[in-house]
């Protein structure tokens, strides 16, 4: 049995081409990088950075701004979710309804269809405030009945942008 194991091993050694030192080595493809400078909040835009390889043939880069999850929409500042860049830049996003979830929305870098990095983002309300969930429904503000003795689970959801107080 190791004979046949040694035998194997030297099969797979035998079978696979060699490297020369004299191959170059394949470029590595160039990047995108997207960083956000400010919270987005609504009503008002945010900056946000694209730093685009200045050896990068490749263009135009196509920014997209897409909901993940739940409430929160934003734009670009000409009011459309989707930009072309070619080079190094800012680019600003408008804040247009908030977000009920830190990370709802994203800002992702595409080239020829293919996407090249993606951020995640919400928009702060301009005035935020706790939400109240009973069994995945918002009841902030109502009042609901329950039978006397029934275990009632409650659910907050504060917004990382909410100050918490006791």
């Amino acid at each position: 049995m190791q004979l046949d194991w040694m035998f194997f091993v030297s099969l797979i050694a035998t079978a696979t081409p060699a490297q020369t030192p004299s191959a170059k080595p394949a470029k590595i493809p160039s990047t995108v990088q997207l960083w956000q400078r400010s919270e987005v909040k609504q009503g008002t835009s945010a900056v946000f950075d694209v730093e685009i390889d200045p050896e990068e043939t490749n263009l135009p880069i196509t920014l997209e701004i897409h909901k993940e999850l739940g409430t929160g929409e934003a734009a670009f500042e000409d009011g459309m979710r989707e930009k072309q860049v070619n080079k190094t830049q800012e680019v600003r996003i408008m804040g247009l309804v908030a977000s009920e979830l830190p990370g709802a929305l994203s800002l992702v870098a595409w080239r020829a269809g293919t996407p090249l990095t993606r951020i995640y983002f919400d928009v702060i309300a301009s005035q935020p405030e706790p939400r109240i969930y009973l069994v995945g429904r918002d009841i902030t503000g109502k009042t609901e009945e329950v039978a006397a003795g029934q275990q009632v689970t409650l659910t907050v959801v504060l917004h990382p942008s909410l100050k918490i107080q006791k």
